[in-house]
């Protein structure tokens, strides 16, 4: 019967792809990661010697506080990332196979009882972003406080020995 076998070929394809995609995302997953780790290095460097100003210590305090600092982009990544998954497991469960795989598909004829029935946007699974606490917030800014504090020490220190060094004469 041609419909058994373009069943069969369908499913053949679509266990394929099945296992192509997850070779694929193990792949891309292994290569962001090691992307990423290289990113936040980098920006750990970077950072960490603009630290030595004072007004770029305060500026990454301001920012991790405000929650608009580089860190933000990294969770909100994530959250993507997670809500990728979701989405992609809702769309094989309703149509029953991965529409985001490169498939040739074929049809012989359509039946009125196989006819596929349309997706109800309503049904699709919201993308719901989660804030960072302030509790985390204050965590990450602690350091650049701490470096502030330090200037604060340093410089009113060297103002006060300055001080008594001067000569009135």
């Amino acid at each position: 019967d041609p419909r058994d076998m373009v069943d069969e070929f369908n499913q053949f394809m679509q266990e394929l792809t099945d296992e192509r995609d997850k070779k694929m995302r193990a792949l891309a997953s292994r290569l962001n990661e090691e992307r990423r780790n290289l990113k936040r290095q980098q920006r750990r460097l970077a950072f960490g010697l603009a630290r030595i100003s004072p007004t770029a210590a305060f500026s990454l305090a301001a920012t991790k506080l405000a929650g608009t600092s580089l860190i933000i982009k990294e969770h909100f990544l994530n959250e993507a990332s997670g809500y990728q998954q979701t989405y992609a497991q809702f769309m094989k469960d309703k149509t029953g196979m991965n529409r985001g795989g490169r498939v040739l598909m074929f049809r012989t004829m359509k039946n009125d009882a196989e006819e596929e029935k349309p997706i109800d946007p309503r049904e699709l699974p919201e993308f719901e972003y989660h804030q960072r606490s302030l509790e985390k917030s204050l965590n990450r800014a602690l350091l650049d406080f701490g470096v502030l504090a330090i200037f604060n020490v340093l410089f009113f220190a060297g103002a006060f020995v300055a001080f008594l060094r001067y000569d009135l004469r």
